[in-house]
């Protein structure tokens, strides 16, 4: 794959799981432009509103999505890395991030992360739910 080809990854999975880690160095490695879709969905509307119980925002997919195609029409060589999986005819690859719930409860405790978050995360984890 040549540094001029169009290409479009997408790295997810859920929080703590190392997709900025990994998102970061293969951006550097194949010459990518390294985007976070949290913060497209932030800095562009791309929600609905805001879930106190979850602590995050509510998506609006057929936003994003819209959004995403747009953008990735434009952008030749992308990794974008976020947390939900998003269904998009014009990535090339996806790549879903897995990690030990021992070593993920550990870094989501580092985080500060609230015992009810760190346990829905784990659970996500290990019900393979991203």
């Amino acid at each position: 794959m040549g540094h001029n080809s169009t290409f479009h990854l997408y790295i997810t999975g859920v929080p703590g799981t190392g997709k900025t880690c990994a998102a970061k160095r293969i951006s550097n490695l194949l010459s990518l432009e390294y985007l976070e879709l949290n913060t497209l969905v932030l800095e562009n509307g791309l929600y609905l509103g805001y879930d106190i119980n979850r602590d995050s925002v509510i998506l609006d997919e057929p936003l994003i999505v819209s959004h995403l195609e747009s953008l990735l029409a434009n952008k030749k060589r992308l990794c974008l890395v976020g947390g939900v999986v998003i269904q998009l005819n014009s990535l090339d690859l996806i790549i879903v991030l897995r990690c030990d719930i021992n070593v993920l409860r550990q870094r989501l405790f580092q985080r500060n992360y609230s015992e009810e978050k760190i346990q829905a995360n784990i659970e996500a984890e290990i019900m393979n739910v991203v």
